[in-house]
């Protein structure tokens, strides 16, 4: 393998993991056109997988995941140092969902998932 070639990802097992612990948030990154189907066909099924944004690059991606996968499992991230932090920003904010989806996706979410483990963790 170079640093050129795509890791392969098995999603099967990724789903298995999920449904196997429930009772645990997986966050997935690094998302983007190839792993579409995959969310499709088995998100469904999971309840415990949430999706990042930062590397999800089709047009009206945003809302294509909050229309699968529903506004609460969607989380924002930037990508930086890497990607400059405002594509991610405007990315949900001109997509086509409405303000309560994009205040989820911006900061609700990510703050329940800390609030959730931080409560946890002490």
């Amino acid at each position: 393998m170079t640093w050129r070639d795509a890791p392969q990802v098995d999603f099967d097992s990724i789903t298995n993991i999920a449904k196997d612990y429930g009772d645990v948030h997986l966050i997935i990154s690094g998302v983007n056109y190839t792993e579409s189907p995959w969310l499709v066909k088995d998100m469904g099924e999971v309840t415990n997988v949430l999706v990042e944004i930062s590397l999800y690059q089709p047009l009206n991606g945003v809302k294509f995941l909050v229309d699968v996968l529903g506004e609460d499992r969607v989380l924002f991230g930037t990508g930086y140092p890497a990607r400059y932090p405002h594509c991610a920003i405007f990315k949900v904010l001109y997509s086509d969902i409405n303000d309560e989806a994009k205040e989820a996706i911006l900061y609700r979410n990510g703050l329940r998932m800390l609030k959730h483990y931080c409560r946890r963790a002490v």
